[in-house]
Formats: structure tokens, C-alpha cells, sequence
């Protein structure tokens, strides 16, 4: 039967038994989702080595456990990662991302072009940039003011005792190894610049 000139459509076939038990046997062989058991118990931590922190995971690069002078400041947060003085962050842009140091940049914008480099070259999403007091070894300070007027170095950090998260989630053992080549050498654990009660303000980190 045609209406308006159209042809009527085809009718759809008819289920039978036959064909549901058919569809039924097609559906059978589609493999089923393995459910995950949320109460399954946790995978052991690795051992803990000597002088270093207790790693999560196997993967994870080995941290050195925080120096003495950790429970002598109790007001202050310690990070682990690369002091770098203001020639040094000119040098490495220089060598690294040149075109960073085009129409001379302020300050911050070339701490963040250090940081994503070494984010981008590394694999570790963790690259922080943050404030560390100086020492007698450590003295170039920061072009920039920390927010209650200390002076500061600046410091990509990977690792603080800022929070659990920031303490517990760690570079590979391999993007330690591209990371230290990148930046020509090892991390240390350094004091915090800023106070434990001004830091989570002054720090807007999104990850």
C-alpha cells in the first residue's frame, strides 16, 4: 500500500522464538566486565630502605628521609626538590626554552616556563614551584617577594609535607632520572620560606 505517492515502508520481522534464542546465544559470547572488589585488600608496600622514606610503590623513586633539623621547626613545611637561584633559571631557560626569555619576561612567568619544561620532559606532573629559606650554601634569592616578606629561594618541589597527597604521590624511579639530567642535579630536602599558617593561602597549586 503506497500513501501519497510514497512506498509503504517495510515491515520490521516478526520476533519467533527461534530468533530471541538466537539473539540470546550472540549476546552469551560478548565477554562480561570483571567487577572490581572495592574491599579487596591493598597491594603490600614495598620494604622500606635504609635512610630513605617508606616508599607506596614499587615504582615510585627512592626519597630520602627529611634531615634533623625537621622537628626543630615544627612551623614550617619541608620540600624535596631543586633550589634554583635567578641566573640559574635564565641559564637553563636559555639552554632549554630560549624563546621564554623573549621581551625580558617577568619573574613569574619564568619560574612557570621551568616548571612546565620540566613537566613536559620528565613525565612528572608534579613540578611545583615554591619558596625555600636560604642557607649557607644556598643563597640566590628569588626576584620575588614571598607574601609576609621572608627571603626566599625558589624551588621546584616534588615531594612536601604540606599535605599527604603532596608527600605521598612521587615521580617514577625513571622520571627521577630525567629530571635530574634535565637539571644537572640531585634534589634535597629544604625548609619552607613560608609559615605553616599563611602557606595553603599563598600556594594555589591546581594539582
Amino acid at each position: 500500500m503506497e500513501c501519497d505517492g510514497q512506498p509503504s515502508p517495510t515491515p520490521l520481522p516478526l520476533e519467533t522464538p527461534e530468533s530471541l534464542q538466537a539473539s540470546f546465544a550472540s549476546q552469551a559470547d560478548i565477554p562480561e566486565l570483571e567487577e572490581v572488589d572495592v574491599f579487596a585488600p591493598l597491594p603490600p608496600l614495598p620494604p622500606k630502605l635504609p635512610g630513605f622514606l617508606q616508599s607506596y610503590h614499587i615504582s615510585q623513586a627512592d626519597i630520602p628521609e627529611l634531615p634533623t633539623e625537621y622537628r626543630d621547626a615544627p612551623e614550617f613545611y619541608w620540600n624535596y626538590g631543586w633550589s634554583m637561584s635567578m641566573e640559574e633559571v635564565r641559564a637553563f631557560l636559555l639552554h632549554c626554552r630560549p624563546r621564554a626569555l623573549d621581551d625580558d619576561p617577568p619573574t613569574y612567568v619564568l619560574l612557570a616556563a621551568v616548571a612546565s619544561f620540566l613537566t613536559t620532559h620528565s613525565g612528572w606532573y608534579g613540578v611545583r614551584h615554591v619558596f625555600v629559606q636560604p642557607t649557607d650554601t644556598v643563597k640566590g634569592l628569588s626576584e620575588m617577594a614571598t607574601i609576609d616578606g621572608r627571603p626566599g629561594v625558589s624551588f621546584f618541589m616534588i615531594v612536601s609535607t604540606a599535605s599527604r597527597y603532596y608527600f605521598e604521590a612521587r615521580p617514577t624511579k625513571d622520571e627521577m632520572v630525567k629530571l635530574v639530567n634535565l637539571i644537572g642535579k640531585e634534589p634535597c630536602w629544604m625548609k619552607d620560606a613560608i609559615e605553616k599558617k599563611l602557606w595553603h593561602k599563598y600556594y594555589t597549586f591546581h594539582i
